[in-house]
């Protein structure tokens, strides 16, 4: 082996001399804990205040860091004195942000990775939830706000599911490729098709025209979208049903109320049924 090293440098023209060969870079990786900041996560690993002063002017100009979150990771290289030579932080699986010394000074860029997409089929049958179904299947939740997202204008997932309720879903299913080169599963992407079948069968079929617009439609060719939404709200509660004698909860009398209530946590979009 050493007589091709040897060999190899020869060809090259020189000789490179050990002592010029760069010093080995110390790592330090982490993740964001919960009520955690970027500046708490690398003093806890021993990270000097100065070393994060730096790492947060350089990297500012594309990405604050007061924008971080929980399960965000990242990854220090420095060298044996100390100097930061490296630095990525992973906001998301398929964006990071990345610092590195030049020899001169810092760069600080973002980096996007492409996702690779591939079709799979999702079949299940109701019993609480879709919420609960597609997650009892080994997906991503998302995928359920997704196809909620999509029958908006014909199901109330919140009142309008029961169990027995079937649906199927052609998806596609987001990969990346790690440092290894091995595919790694992300999260679900767009839904291609769907069914859900309850008191009503309704499908949809994801189509794009030449132009590059892409919309859901029925079998039938119709849109999916109509004037009004069927409900304001994903995967709420109703506190109070439609009801011709309902006792009142601040009054306590009974009198008509024509209307449905929903209950959702703090923090719940809201939609506006109509345009």
């Amino acid at each position: 082996v050493e007589e091709v090293r040897l060999q190899a440098e020869s060809q090259a023209g020189e000789v490179s001399d050990p002592a010029d060969a760069s010093p080995r870079m110390l790592e330090t990786r982490g993740v964001i804990a919960r009520g955690e900041s970027l500046s708490a996560a690398l003093r806890r690993q021993g990270i000097e205040p100065a070393t994060i002063q730096l790492i947060s002017r350089e990297l500012r100009p594309v990405f604050d860091f007061r924008r971080s979150r929980p399960g965000d990771s990242y990854r220090l290289g420095r060298d044996p004195d100390g100097r930061v030579l490296d630095f990525r932080y992973n906001s998301s699986p398929e964006k990071s942000y990345h610092l590195a010394w030049n020899g001169a000074s810092y760069e600080a860029r973002e980096d996007r990775i492409e996702l690779l997409a591939q079709p799979a089929r999702l079949i299940g049958m109701v019993d609480t939830s879709l919420y609960d179904a597609i997650r009892d299947l080994g997906e991503q939740t998302q995928l359920a706000n997704d196809l909620a997202d999509i029958f908006a204008w014909d199901i109330d997932f919140s009142r309008g599911v029961h169990p027995g309720d079937e649906f199927q879903i052609l998806y596609e299913r987001l990969y990346r490729s790690d440092e290894t080169g091995e595919q790694v599963y992300v999260k679900p992407g767009r839904i291609l098709a769907a069914r859900y079948r309850g008191e009503e069968e309704h499908a949809v079929v994801y189509f794009e025209d030449g132009r590059g617009r892409g919309g859901y439609y029925r079998p039938d060719g119709s849109a999916i979208e109509r004037a009004f939404l069927v409900a304001p709200l994903q995967f709420s509660r109703i506190s109070s049903a439609f009801s011709k004698a309902r006792q009142h909860p601040i009054l306590k009398i009974t009198r008509p109320h024509h209307g449905i209530d929903y209950a959702a946590a703090h923090g719940t979009p809201l939609w506006a049924v109509g345009d």
